[in-house]
């Protein structure tokens, strides 16, 4: 994926605000590529231009489609947005479906997804009958199941509680690990970012640009016991030194900071 100046701006009671500008990135192909950066940065807004929903002011964004038969991108969003009408099963096939895949073949795909993330008793459950990490399991299984060529996460376990938290990350690890995948998620957690992503940008504060980018070389497959480690707490206290200068400049364009240390 090629981003190029890629910048947007935009209009309310006819004033404009420029949310990101001139972003150029290269996301290679398998990929785990973590964004972080202050709030009102622009990073959903970016990852909403890499899904098309919405459209830049100025530069392009180009996937390279290794085949025809596959999906640019699927998003997962930081809220659940699984059909509370469907069974777990019609929605992780969903998108496979849209696309004219045939039934038996896109169920059995389903499957293998659902099992992936620990859910096959509830293939025939109904969203309401999940808890809030189940149904974002249902999430990602679906986008993965997609097989899309990028997969774009905004903060998808922000809602959950701590523990089940850390169980969705090592889920999504494993399920990584074995699909490679092209990712790019969005995160507020610095540790979040190291622990999954192979390189960290950091996005400053409105608006948004690239401030800068760090490569996380610790070896894969990685698990949570990394995150007591002297190597990773100096990685995050790296991230933290890029980001507390924007952190503290949002917060004060927010009004909600006005001291200088």
């Amino acid at each position: 994926m090629t981003i190029s100046n890629v910048g947007k701006v935009f209009v309310s009671d006819n004033k404009l605000t420029t949310a990101l500008t001139k972003t150029n990135l290269i996301v290679r192909d398998g990929e785990f590529l973590v964004i972080v950066g202050p709030s009102g940065c622009g990073k959903t807004t970016l990852l909403r231009i890499l899904a098309g929903l919405e459209t830049p002011s100025f530069g392009e964004v180009k996937i390279a489609a290794s085949n025809s038969d596959r999906p640019l991108h699927s998003m997962v969003f930081q809220e659940r947005s699984i059909f509370p009408w469907m069974r777990v099963i019609d929605n992780v096939a969903y998108g496979l479906r849209v696309r004219g895949v045939n039934r038996r073949v896109a169920l059995e795909r389903a499957n293998e997804f659902i099992a992936k993330v620990g859910l096959t008793k509830f293939a025939q459950a109904y969203p309401h009958e999940l808890s809030g990490g189940m149904k974002q399991r249902v999430s990602i299984a679906r986008a993965f199941a997609n097989d899309p060529e990028v997969l774009l996460m905004d903060e998808p376990f922000a809602s959950l509680d701590e523990q089940t938290k850390l169980l969705m990350q090592e889920e999504l690890l494993h399920i990584w690990d074995e699909n490679k995948k092209t990712v790019v998620y969005v995160t507020h957690s610095l540790q979040e970012a190291v622990l999954l992503g192979d390189r960290v940008i950091v996005l400053s504060a409105h608006p948004g640009r690239i401030k800068a980018e760090v490569t996380v070389n610790f070896p894969r497959p990685r698990y949570h016991q990394l995150t007591t480690t002297p190597e990773f707490y100096a990685l995050t206290s790296h991230l933290w030194e890029l980001l507390k200068d924007e952190v503290v400049t949002a917060n004060q364009l927010d009004g909600l900071y006005t001291n200088q240390e």
